[in-house]
């Protein structure tokens, strides 16, 4: 289970946390981590994340609000809900949190994709929490990204809040939740049965799309 944590009550007062989980359970890594390039097949697409010697990488979560009423977790139930009628943003008021990642790269497994996966859900449940002050009160989806862009890029690019989905190297979301009624881990995961998910991560890392 990660430690990143949504405050979401205002000011944390009084607190009320939501973990996320990035798998089917607390050891697993799900999948939208885990996926392998289109070109060259055998190779995972976080290893694109190494550059001058590093493991560099951001991790950005997002809350993506649903302006209507609760739709369903597969990816053409969000499909509609949002890119068919533009209902739904990425909620951008102290609601998005980067953190860079940058690690030696004789620090990471990249030989052993299992090792490295192992190595990456670690990273990723050892990340700081997550404070959102004051989310909004209806259907909201979190989302997560690892990508090659970093937090500074990111927050200030002229596109904000779209990211790269060039630069994706990992995706994964939630059901359609309401953030104040959940009491047990938030579990991200990618709307796919394979892990050959290249193209999968792009569409996730592009939702909902232009604002």
């Amino acid at each position: 289970m990660t430690k990143y944590v949504l405050c979401v009550l205002f000011a944390c007062t009084p607190r009320h946390d939501v973990e996320l989980q990035f798998g089917p359970d607390a050891e697993s890594l799900t999948i939208g981590f885990r996926c392998y390039r289109d070109s060259p097949p055998d190779e995972l697409m976080f290893q694109r994340a190494v550059a001058l010697g590093l493991v560099r990488f951001a991790v950005v979560i997002d809350v993506i609000t649903i302006d209507g009423p609760f739709p369903g977790c597969r990816g053409e139930d969000l499909v509609k809900a949002c890119r068919d009628t533009g209902n739904c943003k990425v909620y951008t008021d102290k609601g998005r949190y980067c953190v860079d990642i940058s690690v030696p790269l004789g620090d990471v497994p990249l030989g052993d994709p299992g090792a490295t996966l192992e190595w990456l859900n670690n990273s990723l449940r050892e990340r700081a929490p997550i404070i959102a002050d004051d989310p909004p009160d209806g259907p909201v989806v979190v989302r997560a990204i690892a990508t090659q862009e970093t937090c500074t890029e990111i927050m200030s690019s002229p596109s904000f809040p779209l990211l790269s989905i060039d630069a994706a190297l990992g995706c994964a979301y939630s059901c359609p939740t309401r953030l104040d009624d959940i009491d047990v881990p938030l579990v991200l995961s990618l709307d796919t049965l394979t892990d050959h998910c290249e193209q999968m991560v792009r569409q996730c890392a592009a939702f909902p799309g232009a604002p």
